[in-house]
């Protein structure tokens, strides 16, 4: 088995059984020694994880969606 796992939103249209099941999953993984890079919108305490808040690292843009000029000219 991989020592790595990279999972992208992987709690998304999991029912509450799903969701449960999955965190047992992480969880044996993690507690096997292997590594998790996850990313989510919901956070689950159950996981033990360290939380990266993404915000931080956005790049800049001096442009705003839908591409329209800055207010400051």
């Amino acid at each position: 088995p991989a020592s790595l796992w990279l999972l992208d939103e992987p709690f998304a249209h999991l029912d509450a059984d799903g969701c449960e099941r999955l965190v047992n999953i992480i969880k044996t993984k993690q507690s096997s020694g292997g590594s998790i890079i996850l990313s989510a919108h919901r956070e689950d305490r159950a996981l033990n994880a360290v939380h990266l808040e993404l915000p931080d690292f956005a790049p800049y843009s001096k442009f705003s969606f839908p591409f329209s000029e800055p207010a400051d000219g």
